[in-house]
């Protein structure tokens, strides 16, 4: 299979700009209301982050080459998740958007009360720059297919296989390799810059 050059790959995010700034805005938004709620709710809200966090400390003890990969391998199987069930009319990927936005709205409203402001940014920037991005651009691939059905059942002409072809080279290309990159800094980079911080 041939790969996607870096010129193809600009092309066709060009094509998915609407999909992009759409899926951006849903997400913004759901962050918003995720912390927005949390203020109304403090105690509920502490409550849901509590069993998340719970999650977190089972693997905490793991060896971090371990956790590095369980980090790469939940966040490649949920972008090609909300990728290739955007076939679905584009549900699932705005679906999975909110979710996840109303989440981190959740955590920057309780961790800011804990920890602070500078906790946030040394805990999240580092990694969520590269990985956002792609969760972002995954999601707007399953819009724009979605979008694409649509517009086949309206009568419209549309390469269905060809524009899920495009996605899925896309998906292995440019957003794998970058998802394990953001896993690598999560892992190895965010802990030292959080330490610094901290201490």
């Amino acid at each position: 299979m041939r790969g996607i050059s870096t010129k193809e790959a600009l092309t066709y995010l060009g094509s998915i700009k609407g999909c992009i700034l759409f899926v951006s805005a849903m997400f913004t938004l759901s962050t918003l209301m995720g912390y927005w709620y949390s203020s109304l709710n403090p105690e509920l809200a502490t409550q849901t982050f509590a069993e998340i966090g719970e999650l977190f400390e089972l693997i905490k003890g793991l060896d971090p080459l371990v956790i590095m990969l369980l980090i790469f391998l939940n966040n490649s199987i949920k972008c090609l998740i909300a990728l290739s069930l955007g076939i679905g009319f584009g549900l699932i990927p705005l679906a999975f958007v909110t979710y996840n936005g109303f989440l981190i709205g959740m955590t920057i409203f309780i961790t800011e009360r804990t920890e602070g402001l500078p906790y946030i940014l040394a805990a999240l920037i580092p990694h969520a720059i590269i990985e956002l991005p792609m969760i972002l651009l995954s999601a707007a691939i399953g819009v724009k297919l979605g979008h694409d059905l649509l517009n086949t059942l309206r009568g419209k002409k549309v390469d269905m296989k060809k524009e899920f072809k495009r996605g899925a080279l896309f998906y292995i290309y440019w957003i794998l390799p970058l998802l394990f990159i953001a896993a690598t800094v999560e892992t190895f980079v965010t802990p030292l810059i959080v330490a610094m911080v901290v201490g």
